[in-house]
C-alpha cells in the first residue's frame, strides 16, 4: 500500500518525463514573448549612457535593442491635412538592467537625436535575417514574421554552407540587427555583433517534417507541434505563465490540498529541516522569526523579534561539520547602516540566541544532497547591485562566523541567495545554480550551460532601498529574493531533478497588502541527453509559495499571504502537501 502511494504521488512527474503531446514545447511563443515590443522613455543621461524607464519589471535583458522614435509631420498634397508618423532616428542597446530602469548606449552617431523624454521602442524596425540550415524551417520564419511584424524582416534564406561560412555571411550585417539561425533541434538568435542572445530548443523537430507534410498556415497557428505525430517534443517541455491553466488544469483551492498545519504569521521566506523523522520550519518576515516543529508544535514553537529592529529578508538552517545541532542564519536589512546585516542564531531551549553577526550576505548550501547545509558562502554587499563581486567561504567555529579566503570559482553573476550548488548534470562536478532577476542560470564552473527565458521564481522577498541616502540625488534599487531551488531525485530513476517555483503575475503591483502573484506552481529541470528538460508539477496555487521541500516522498510547501492594507491584519501561513 505504501509503495502504491509513492507511485501515485509522483505519477504526474513521471508522465511529464514521458512523451505527452499536451505538454509540447511551443518555442515560437517563447521567442515572440522574448522579442515582443516594449515602450520606454529616456529619463536622463549618465555619462556616456542614457537611462530608460524599463527594466527587469518589463523583462528587459542586456543586449536588447531600442529604436529611438521621433514624430514627423507631413502635409497631404491634395487634402492639405497634416499627417504624423514615426521615424527611427537612432538605435540604443541595453548594457545594464535594474528592477525598473536600464542603462542604454548608442549604436550610431545620432546622439543629438536623443533627448530627455523621447520615446524608444524595443526592436522597432530592427533589420532581422532568418538563415535556415535545414530547408524545413520556412513555416517558422513565416510564423515569426507574422507575430513580430515590427521587425524589419529580410527574405527567408535556405543555405547549405558550413556553420563557419554561415556565421561569416550572417555577421557581415550591421551591428544593428538580429540573426535567427535554424538547426534541426534549435533556433539560435544573435545580435549583429556576433553576441548570442538566446537558444530555443525543440529537439529534432525538423528532421521528420517537410513542406508537404505540414500546411504553412496551420503551422503558424499550431506552432511547432507535428500533425503527423512524428518528432519528440516532450523531451523539451516548457510552459508559458499565460497558459498555465490550459496546460496544468484548474487552479487548486485549499480544499484540494492537504493542510497539515496553520499558524497566524505572515511568512516572507522559509526553510525546512528534517531531523529524526521530524519536520521543522524556520520562517521570517519583516519583524519576526518563527521556528516550529510541524509534527509537534507543542514541543517547539518559538517567535522572536528580528535583531536590532532590522527588516527580515531570508532565513536558512545550517550545520557545522560533524555537529548535529543546527544553526539558523538570517539576512536582514539595516536602515540605520543602510546595508545588509546577517546573523548566526541557535535554538536555546524555547528561545533563539544570537551568536554572531556579519556585514556579508550569507547563504548556506547542501552540496552533497545529504539534507545538511554545511557549506557557507558570504558575498559582499554592493549598494548599486545589492550583490557584490567578491565571495568568501565561511565556516562556523565556536558558534562564530569564521571568514576564510575569497573564492573566484563562481561566475560573476552568482548570488549566494536564491541559489543551489549541486551536480545536476551527473558529471561529478557541482553546478552553480541561481535565480537572478527572475531568470534561472546554471553554470558549470564559470561556463554558462543554461539560462531560462521565462519567469522563474515568485518574488518571495523583495527589498527597495536607497542606494546612497546622503546624496542629494536619491536613487533607489529593488532586489527580488527567491526561494532557493531544491535538488532531488524526484522520480527515483537515479538522476537528480532541479525543482523551483514559477509564477503568473497580474497587472497590479507595488500596492501595500496586494501580491502581484496570481498563481504559482513548481517546475522541474532534468538533465538528459546533454540538454535540460523542463516540466511542471500539476498543481497551481493562488497564494504565495514561500518555501518547499520533499518529505516522506511528498512535496511539502509553505504558503502564506497577508490580507488588508494595514499591518498585522489577517496574516496566515499554511503548511500543505501536494
Amino acid at each position: 500500500m505504501y509503495r502504491c502511494k509513492i507511485v501515485l504521488l509522483f505519477l504526474i512527474v513521471c508522465q511529464i518525463l514521458t512523451i505527452n503531446e499536451s505538454y509540447s514545447y511551443d518555442f515560437q511563443k517563447e521567442i515572440v514573448s522574448d522579442f515582443k515590443q516594449v515602450s520606454a522613455y529616456i529619463l536622463d543621461k549618465d555619462g556616456d549612457y542614457f537611462i530608460i524607464d524599463a527594466g527587469a519589471d518589463k523583462n528587459i535583458k542586456i543586449g536588447d535593442i531600442f529604436s529611438l522614435i521621433n514624430k514627423k509631420t507631413i502635409i497631404h498634397p491634395k487634402t492639405n491635412k497634416s499627417m504624423t508618423y514615426d521615424v527611427v532616428v537612432s538605435y540604443l542597446r541595453v548594457v545594464q538592467v535594474k528592477n525598473n530602469y536600464s542603462l542604454v548606449e548608442s549604436l550610431d552617431n545620432n546622439l543629438n537625436q536623443v533627448e530627455i523624454g523621447s520615446e524608444a521602442l524595443r526592436y522597432e524596425s530592427v533589420p532581422s535575417t532568418f538563415f535556415d540550415l535545414t530547408g524545413k524551417g520556412k513555416y517558422i520564419y513565416l510564423s515569426l514574421k507574422k507575430e513580430l511584424p515590427f521587425l524589419k524582416w529580410e527574405d527567408y534564406e535556405y543555405i547549405k554552407d558550413t556553420k563557419k561560412e554561415v556565421f561569416n555571411k550572417a555577421f557581415k550585417k550591421s551591428e544593428i540587427s538580429l540573426v535567427f539561425i535554424a538547426y534541426n533541434d534549435r533556433i539560435e538568435v544573435y545580435s549583429g555583433d556576433d553576441s548570442l542572445i538566446n537558444v530555443y530548443q525543440y529537439v529534432n523537430q525538423m528532421e521528420n517534417i517537410s513542406e508537404e507534410e505540414k500546411d504553412i498556415n496551420n503551422s503558424i497557428i499550431a506552432g511547432a507541434k507535428l500533425e503527423n505525430g512524428e518528432g519528440d517534443l516532450s523531451k523539451s517541455n516548457s510552459f508559458d505563465a499565460e497558459n498555465s491553466k490550459s496546460l496544468l488544469g484548474n487552479t487548486v483551492t485549499y480544499e484540494k490540498l492537504k493542510r497539515i498545519n496553520s499558524f497566524s504569521f505572515y511568512t516572507k521566506m522559509s526553510d525546512f529541516l528534517k531531523v529524526n523523522g521530524e519536520l521543522y520550519i524556520a520562517a521570517i518576515n519583516d519583524n519576526s522569526i518563527r521556528v516550529i516543529n510541524i509534527n509537534d508544535p507543542d514541543a517547539l514553537d518559538i517567535k522572536v523579534d528580528i535583531p536590532d529592529n532590522n527588516e527580515g529578508l531570508t532565513i536558512q538552517w545550517a550545520y557545522q561539520e560533524e555537529i548535529d545541532s543546527p544553526y539558523i542564519i538570517i539576512n536582514t536589512w539595516s536602515e540605520l547602516h543602510n546595508r545588509v546585516v546577517s546573523y548566526l542564531l541557535k535554538i536555546n531551549g524555547k528561545n533563539l540566541t544570537i551568536l554572531d553577526s556579519s556585514y556579508s550576505i550569507i547563504g548556506a548550501f547542501d552540496r552533497d544532497n545529504d539534507g545538511k547545509k554545511t557549506f557557507i558562502l558570504g558575498q559582499d554587499y554592493d549598494p548599486e547591485d545589492f550583490y557584490g563581486k567578491r565571495i568568501r567561504v565561511y565556516n562556523i567555529e565556536n558558534d562564530r562566523f569564521n571568514e576564510a579566503e575569497y573564492t573566484y570559482e563562481y561566475p560573476t553573476k552568482f548570488t549566494v541567495l536564491s541559489s543551489a550548488i549541486s551536480d545536476i548534470t551527473g558529471d561529478g562536478v557541482n553546478e552553480n545554480i541561481f535565480i537572478h532577476n527572475n531568470i534561472l542560470y546554471i553554470y558549470s564552473g564559470k561556463d554558462l550551460i543554461y539560462t531560462s527565458s521565462k519567469i522563474v521564481g515568485n518574488n518571495a522577498a523583495m527589498l527597495t532601498y536607497k542606494i546612497s541616502p546622503k546624496s542629494p540625488y536619491v536613487r533607489q534599487n529593488t532586489v527580488s529574493i527567491e526561494v532557493p531551488p531544491i535538488i532531488k531525485d524526484v522520480d527515483g530513476d537515479g538522476t537528480l531533478e532541479l525543482l523551483t517555483i514559477a509564477s503568473k503575475r497580474n497587472a497590479i503591483s507595488s500596492i501595500v497588502g496586494v501580491s502581484e502573484i496570481e498563481e504559482n506552481w513548481l517546475i522541474f529541470f532534468k538533465y538528459k541527453n546533454k540538454q535540460f528538460i523542463k516540466g511542471s508539477i500539476d498543481k497551481v496555487v493562488e497564494k504565495h509559495i514561500k518555501g518547499f521541500t520533499i518529505h516522506n516522498n511528498k512535496i511539502v510547501a509553505l504558503i502564506s499571504e497577508k490580507k488588508g492594507l494595514l499591518k498585522d491584519i489577517d496574516e496566515s501561513t499554511d503548511i500543505v502537501v501536494f
